[in-house]
């Protein structure tokens, strides 16, 4: 039996809660059970949003907001939690899950200047036929040095996916070229 979604939602930002600013202020051990918690709750509430549950998706905001604050913790999670990409890969995350792209963060350079790139939370809004609708939780790339700012191909894929209903419906007008006026596009708003 699945959890309502309001408890899913409460046990994610308790867990997020958890998982301490500095790596320094925790024990890896003493957090194992928080970020099990906290990968499984997130997964759930990913789950939830692709079945368009309804109360999750007027949560969008919330959400997102929880994702931000543990990407503010991410070097703690990363370095507390070495055994962190077991877990992932225990739970067969595939890539277009939002969790894949914590693994990807360290490192990224701009291919602009060659500077480390930071990352953001963002919500995506996309506008298909005229149908908009919003995804919380994907990564953006932003170089501090030249602004450089890039969305990961897959982030595109999985918000594709999440619209569901939306481009089931206009597959097949997909194949054709759209009437005059008519675009597909991609908006990025923090």
């Amino acid at each position: 039996m699945m959890d309502r979604p309001e408890t899913l939602l409460l046990n994610y930002r308790t867990a997020v809660k958890y998982v301490p600013s500095d790596p320094a202020q925790g024990e890896p051990l003493e957090l194992a059970d928080e970020i099990v918690l906290l990968l499984d709750q997130r997964e759930r509430i990913e789950t939830g949003l692709r079945s368009r549950d309804p109360y999750l998706l007027d949560q969008i905001e919330q959400v997102t907001q929880i994702d931000k604050e543990l990407l503010r913790k991410r070097h703690s999670l990363l370095s507390l939690a070495p055994w962190y990409g077991n877990i992932r890969q225990g739970k067969k995350i595939s890539a277009f899950h939002w969790w894949w792209y914590l693994d990807q963060i360290p490192g990224r350079r701009c291919p602009e200047c060659q500077a480390e790139m930071d990352v953001e939370i963002v919500s995506l809004t996309m506008d298909y036929h005229g149908a908009q609708e919003t995804a919380p939780s994907f990564l953006v790339y932003i170089c501090p040095r030249c602004g450089a700012k890039s969305v990961p191909a897959l982030s595109l894929g999985s918000f594709q996916e999440l619209l569901g209903s939306v481009l089931d419906r206009d597959r097949a007008q997909a194949r054709h070229r759209p009437p005059a006026g008519r675009t597909v596009s991609a908006l990025v708003s923090s």
